[in-house]
């Protein structure tokens, strides 16, 4: 009886050798872990250098939009955008379209609506060389309609003068800016 207990250990003690022999050295090692963020944002797809192009019913240029990097979320319908720059042309003045610049911004159904976020720049070049000039830390652009919004604080440069405020609305086509309180301005009289 001990002698076969004494042969049932040895076989089994030579079976587990064999199985360790023949065994790559890496079952061996503890795995590495590396940490990530618990919950990254999953985008649905990813695009570098975009140049986007709209045209309107009658088949005319109604803006440009180009981005560094965007993502694309299809839940909810809604690209971000890194370094977004936009040209929104105007049927009527074509010469003379409004051009925005940001470090981040968002398009919404489907390039109705566009948000842009810090560091917003518009500017419009004039028929006298000058320039108007838009700057806020946050913009609401609805290119189809002409139309910005803001919620921020908003400083307005022209030619004529200097116009700041909290809030706004304005017609882009009509030229026509409502600043919507606190509003302050600086305007130079022409000779």
């Amino acid at each position: 009886m001990r002698r076969l207990i004494f042969t049932a250990a040895l076989l089994i003690s030579c079976g587990v050798f064999l199985l360790l022999w023949d065994s790559p050295p890496e079952k061996f090692l503890s795995p590495i872990t590396t940490k990530t963020p618990d919950k990254l944002p999953e985008a649905d797809g990813y695009m570098l250098d975009t140049d986007t192009k709209k045209y309107n019913q009658e088949g005319l240029l109604n803006y440009t939009l180009k981005t560094s990097e965007t993502r694309y979320f299809k839940r909810r319908d809604r690209f971000e955008m890194d370094t977004p720059e936009m040209v929104v042309f105007d049927i009527k003045n074509p010469l003379r379209p409004w051009q925005v610049a940001s470090r981040n911004g968002e398009v919404f159904q489907g390039g109705e609506k566009v948000l842009l976020t810090g560091d917003v720049y518009a500017w419009q070049n004039t028929n006298f060389n000058a320039r108007n000039e838009l700057r806020s830390q946050q913009l609401v652009l609805f290119p189809d309609k002409h139309v910005a919004e803001s919620k921020k604080h908003v400083l307005i440069t022209t030619p004529d003068g200097q116009t700041a405020g909290t809030g706004m609305w304005a017609n882009l086509q009509q030229e026509r800016f409502k600043l919507l309180k606190k509003v302050k301005g600086i305007h130079r009289a022409k000779p």
